[in-house]
């Protein structure tokens, strides 16, 4: 999977949390639900981050 393909993925999996977040009726649900997606989020974060350093090597 390229690092774009992988950024992508973990953003699609954020929105899917924060979607299931809003839709769930018990609170324990929803923290677990915003737990995910902070979690994704880090990694997407991550991602993107690798994703602009290989950029830059590949310039140079």
């Amino acid at each position: 999977m390229q690092m774009r393909a992988l950024t992508e993925f973990y953003l699609e999996r954020v929105a899917q949390c924060a979607d299931e977040a809003k839709t769930s009726g018990l609170a324990n649900q929803r923290t677990k639900f915003l737990h995910a997606e902070a979690a994704w989020q880090a990694l997407a974060n991550r991602s993107a981050r690798n994703e602009r350093v290989q950029a830059e090597r590949e310039l140079v």
